[in-house]
């Protein structure tokens, strides 16, 4: 009687560990299933990280290309400007030398 109890006791022993190793198997696959999920999510993460950055980067070097078209135009045009100041000083010069000279032939006449 004690020796049946006993294998019964044994059986209802390898029965919950049979069912507590299902369970952790199980649990095992749920978080292996998680982790790969993780994973997959990180990568996608990263690689959108990623693409971003190179956006970011192409677009400073078209910001970068663009600003140094803008310097380049102001320059151009600081010079045009310039040159048509002295061109209009030129002319200035010019006119008061014509007027003196005029002034200078009709005071001799």
């Amino acid at each position: 009687s004690h020796i049946n109890r006993d294998k019964e006791e044994l059986k209802s022993l390898h029965s919950i560990y049979e069912r507590q190793k299902q369970e952790t198997e199980g649990r095992v696959v749920a978080l292996q299933d998680q982790i790969a999920q993780r994973d997959a999510e990180r990568r996608e993460a990263e690689s959108r990280t990623w693409a971003a950055e190179e956006k970011l980067r192409a677009s400073e070097v078209k910001l970068a290309e663009a600003a140094r078209r803008e310097q380049a135009h102001k320059e151009e045009a600081r010079k045009v400007y310039e040159n048509e100041q002295m061109r209009l000083e030129y002319i200035q010069e010019l006119k008061r030398r014509f007027e003196e000279e005029k002034r200078a032939l009709e005071a001799e006449l």
